[in-house]
């Protein structure tokens, strides 16, 4: 995910994000540092702790850790990054990488001193190499993670469990700076069956393997001082422990484990389940439930297996701290009701019935949102589980509303000196995140472009057939406008693949526009190897968002390409400037970059970026001027200056009272770099918008 990051192409406006009227500032975040010359071996390391920070696009439904990343890359060998992480959390820490290429750059001794320095940081070094541990000497005697002490196949699992240890550490465990490493380690709690040989010997050689390391654990009886009471001395280390569940075939049907899991729930201590069956168990005990799973086979555990096991040990307990933070932090500030019970995970059976005496029936969990049918059992007691994002009755609220997404990646390699802050796949989530949550409201996504059958189109189509099949009184939920001739090519296989989504998806194909003279048949394929042909696409495409906006309601754009399009201009730059026209109410989101941050830019700090110059766009996209020569023979010739100045005419002002949002608002929408903030607030002018449209 980070292999391709390559120039610095997101600016962070310097405004916090907020959520109604108070400052949302997420509990924890987490930045990394390093020299681009140590890609290489970086990013083995990278990918596998930011794959256990974040939620994967390849499982968006996951209930995984989804802590906000930012990444900061130097391009020269002898330079430090261009910025420097700022104060996005209440707790932020900075990974430097650390080498031979950063120790040998004054340049970049200052760059670590000076995060250091910051009372806001907590800097966690990976040496790379030995040459990396040389900046200790300029960092009081800071201590390293020394990766290259380990060569084995495992390196990268070994990097990962000491960072995510020192998260652990300085984000959720240190009460303050004097605090001893040992005192704040993480305690594991091993709960096993002593009935079959696979439980014990599992157990001790996780142990041995954790005597090994500075973590610290509890190894039942072996642990318990003579003439103290067994169970209180159970209750108690698990207090402050997290359970790992060692799944044998016996475990369930013991009292003691049984104990174990329960209490742990009661408490809502973190727990992970070792899934080591070897043939079966007769009878799954309920209380399993919720919580992450680790498969490994009943022979002896290798080395791998374990770090894999304490690595998920420490996500999920990292993860159970870091969402109850953020609920809280949501439930200050309004979002969430201030009489719901906030779980680290959705609602369980025996927590809703023993609550229910206590007068407890309102609840909030984590996103996403479980799926109706998992949580129909709500109603029969008379409860409630939301997410900050979504509540139970909220089905229908955006029905029959058209929501126009204008959301596209871009190109890394646009050489525009903007901060590079933001992982590569922010705009997919944000993507994923939106289209969700616009299903679950009953709205209607229309989508101009191809959509291929694999990546985000195979997930929106996922989503919009389970709620098809939830309310089968809605129409079509997504629509895809198509412009000719795009919906000529690969015919045959994009038809049969329409064919079987034929309920959820209604496409639209476009004709050319009637002031063009198509002299070929037209249903055979175009290709844009021509200026004429060039053309030709160009007017198709701005005939297909034209139409498309005029059958939208709302826009919301994010992202979107500044070179390497096919149009007369940047696609998601042409449906803001026909939204603008059509005074369609837009939702800006331009803190992840792209087009819109250029656009947001200049409604905000009325600055120019280049790529909205049309000097810029004839060096950048091969043959583009031969088109601009070819439109003007037309009058269709794209006027940088007259877009500049359409978009300077619109106030945000203008933009946040037609969607729904307060001035203040609207301006976080365009700067925030949280993808829950965005979402909520479009959601909430969009909600603004439906109550309107439904009085008139």
């Amino acid at each position: 995910m980070f292999n391709v990051f390559k120039k610095y192409i997101i600016k962070s406006f310097n405004i916090k994000g907020q959520l109604k009227n108070m400052n949302y500032i997420p509990p924890l975040a987490v930045s990394f540092v390093w020299n681009g010359t140590d890609d290489k071996s970086a990013n083995i390391i990278l990918d596998v702790i930011s794959n256990q920070l974040s939620r994967s696009v390849d499982n968006p439904f996951s209930r995984g850790l989804d802590v906000p990343i930012f990444c900061y890359r130097s391009e020269g060998e002898d330079t430090a990054p261009l910025s420097t992480p700022t104060n996005k959390a209440e707790k932020n820490l900075i990974i430097a990488f650390t080498s031979i290429n950063t120790a040998s750059s004054l340049d970049w001794k200052e760059y670590l001193k000076n995060i250091q320095n910051q009372s806001d940081f907590k800097l966690i070094g990976i040496s790379l190499d030995t040459e990396g541990l040389n900046h200790a000497s300029d960092l009081n005697g800071y201590n390293f993670i020394r990766a290259f002490e380990w060569s084995d196949e495992n390196k990268s699992l070994h990097v990962a469990l000491s960072v995510l240890h020192e998260i652990y550490r300085f984000g959720y465990s240190l009460p303050d700076n004097e605090a001893l490493g040992q005192d704040s380690s993480i305690k594991i709690f091993l709960s096993h069956a002593k009935v079959g040989k696979t439980g014990i010997q599992h157990a001790e050689a996780i142990k041995r393997y954790i005597d090994k390391t500075n973590l610290t654990n509890f190894f039942d009886a072996s642990t318990i001082s003579p003439g103290f009471d067994f169970g209180k001395e159970i209750e108690g280390h698990i207090a402050n422990s997290t359970l790992l569940a060692i799944l044998t075939d016996t475990y369930t049907s013991r009292f003691w484990c049984q104990k174990e899991i329960i209490h742990a729930k009661s408490l809502d201590r973190p727990i992970v389940i070792l899934n080591s069956l070897e043939l079966y168990e007769d009878r799954s005990f309920p209380e399993l439930t919720n919580a992450p799973v680790v498969h490994v086979h009943s022979t002896p555990l290798t080395d791998g297996s374990i770090l894999i096991t304490l690595i998920a040990c420490l996500v999920e307990t990292i993860r159970q701290n870091y969402v109850i933070n953020n609920l809280s932090c949501y439930q200050r500030g309004g979002l969430i009701d201030k009489n719901a019970q906030i779980l680290s995970r959705p609602l369980e059976y025996r927590k809703a019935i023993l609550n229910i005496d206590k007068g407890i029936t309102k609840y909030c969990y984590p996103e996403p949102p479980v799926y109706r049918d998992e949580s129909s059992w709500h109603k029969i007691l008379g409860v409630s589980a939301s997410t900050p994002l979504w509540q139970e009755d909220q089905l229908k609220t955006l029905l029959s509303m058209k929501i126009g997404i204008s959301i596209s990646e871009f190109s890394t390699l646009d050489n525009i000196d903007y901060e590079q802050n933001l992982p590569s796949n922010t705009l997919t989530k944000l993507s994923q995140e939106l289209a969700r949550h616009l299903f679950s409201r009953s709205s209607t996504l229309i989508y101009g472009g191809d959509l291929r059958p694999d990546g985000f189109t195979e997930f929106i189509l996922n989503e919009a057939a389970a709620l098809k099949f939830q309310n089968q009184e809605l129409s079509a939920v997504v629509e895809n406008h198509l412009a000719w001739p795009l919906h000529l090519l690969d015919k045959d296989r994009i038809k049969e693949w329409r064919s079987n989504n034929f309920e959820i998806i209604q496409t639209v194909k476009h004709q050319p526009p009637e002031d063009i003279e198509i002299t070929f048949p037209r249903d055979k394929p175009l290709q844009p190897s021509t200026p004429e042909n060039n053309y030709i696409w160009s007017r198709c495409l701005t005939e297909m968002r034209n139409i498309s906006i005029d059958s939208s309601h709302v826009r919301i754009c994010a992202g979107g390409k500044r070179s390497k399009y096919k149009g007369a201009m940047p696609g998601v730059l042409e449906e803001i400037i026909l939204s603008l026209s059509k005074n369609k109410p837009i939702f800006l989101i331009g803190g992840f970059g792209g087009i819109v941050h250029d656009v947001c830019k200049l409604l905000l700090e009325a600055s120019i970026e280049e790529p909205l110059t049309e000097k810029w766009q004839l060096e950048k996209n091969e043959n583009y001027g031969e088109l601009q020569e070819y439109a003007n023979k037309f009058d269709k010739r794209v006027m940088y200056d007259e877009l500049v100045n359409t978009i300077s005419a619109t106030s945000v002002n203008k933009l946040a009272v037609a969607s729904g949002l307060r001035v203040e608002e609207y301006k976080q929408l365009m700067t925030t770099q949280f993808i829950d903030e965005a979402i909520y607030l479009c959601l909430k002018g969009l909600k603004q918008i439906k109550n309107k449209y439904d009085h008139n």
